[in-house]
């Protein structure tokens, strides 16, 4: 690409925090035209393409000695690049493109939620992506297994990731190439079972306290008192607010239920004070310019109050619908009616919380206070 009298090398990649990282460190700026970042081609910054980006994707800096237009052809490379209709390469690429065109909509009419799309979609891309010199329909297991060592073990990525992952890739190929894959070998990895980070009653209520910004106390203390997903909270609108039953309806949510909690008369209290000084016109909890609060926003005001209260713990908004569920437990409350609060399906996610319970601990004696030491 050209830019002023200078050609310049663009990089495409997805969004990846470690890819901007490593590109700002080189000096590559954004072009919010081309929606892509570039930088000045010559050898001083193709070594340090290849040096900083090459640590953490695949580069093919040969790209730059065929093509009039010199671009990053690495492995996050989803845009066509090659100018020569003829060429078989574009042929391919276009295709697989409107093949993921076609999984989009196949998720949007089995309605999949909005983050599970965007989730499957951006995987999907990525491995694409690192199997680039390999046409799509000639994939194989075996091409699998080798990303799965190369990219997600090599990069350190999570069993959650690669789960995910391994889904994406059978339902694309499952829904949309017919079962040209061995879906039965394609395994995923063991499930971790780790125990969610829990915030005691005490420390819930310091991180409420240090919130002086009505809404954000407001956003808090519903998350917590409802127990709420951070997408459920985002979704929540004013008309879910039922005041006259003291309850809060709760539609669409993971798996597109819909369900009800109680509303806590002090909640009630905060949300009115709320109400009448913002006047939210649809969502509960819209953001800066309007629509939906986002997550990363939550995330952030939870980050500060953690920060304030002095809390040492690596909390997430989640966190909160995490504590809510043990303190509930703690208090007495079945497992049973707790399903019911969370919107589980299935009972075993919600035992979880068993495992993290204070009181279940300390209802435990060891056998070691037998021995009369």
């Amino acid at each position: 690409m050209k830019r002023g009298a200078e050609s310049q090398i663009r990089l495409d990649f997805p969004y990846d925090l470690q890819l901007i990282k490593a590109a700002k460190y080189i000096g590559c700026r954004w072009s919010q035209e081309l929606t892509t970042w570039y930088i000045t081609n010559n050898p001083v910054n193709q070594e340090l393409i290849s040096k900083h980006l090459g640590a953490i994707a695949r580069i093919d800096l040969k790209q730059l000695e065929q093509d009039n237009e010199p671009i990053w052809t690495g492995s996050y490379g989803m845009k066509e690049r090659i100018r020569n209709s003829s060429d078989p390469k574009r042929i391919i690429e276009t295709e697989l493109l409107t093949r993921i065109d076609d999984f989009e909509k196949y998720m949007k009419s089995r309605r999949y939620s909005v983050h599970s799309i965007k989730t499957y979609l951006t995987l999907i891309k990525v491995f694409f992506s690192h199997c680039n010199s390999k046409p799509y329909e000639r994939i194989t297991n075996e091409d699998v297994a080798m990303f799965n060592g190369e990219y997600i073990l090599m990069r350190g990525y999570s069993s959650s990731y690669q789960r995910q992952m391994i889904s994406a890739i059978k339902l694309f190929y499952a829904r949309i190439l017919n079962h040209k894959l061995q879906l039965r070998d394609l395994k995923r990895p063991l499930r971790e079972h780790k125990l969610p980070v829990i915030l005691s009653e005490q420390e819930v209520r310091e991180l409420i306290e240090t919130l002086s910004n009505l809404k954000h106390r407001a956003l808090l203390s519903t998350v917590y008192a409802c127990g709420l997903r951070v997408s459920e909270a985002s979704s929540l609108t004013v008309r879910d607010i039922d005041s006259s039953r003291m309850l809060v309806n709760i539609r669409n949510g993971k798996g597109g239920k819909d369900r009800y909690v109680n509303l806590p008369n002090s909640l009630l209290y905060i949300l009115r004070a709320y109400f009448k000084k913002y006047r939210p016109q649809h969502y509960l909890f819209d953001g800066q310019h309007g629509g939906k609060y986002s997550a990363r926003s939550m995330n952030a005001i939870l980050k500060r109050c953690l920060i304030r209260a002095g809390i040492n713990k690596a909390a997430s908004m989640h966190t909160l619908r995490h504590s809510y569920a043990t303190h509930l437990l703690e208090a007495g409350v079945d497992l049973r009616y707790i399903q019911e609060l969370l919107g589980h399906k299935s009972s075993k996610t919600t035992e979880i919380y068993a495992h993290v319970s204070k009181q279940a601990m300390i209802d435990i004696k060891s056998p070691f206070e037998k021995l009369g030491l």
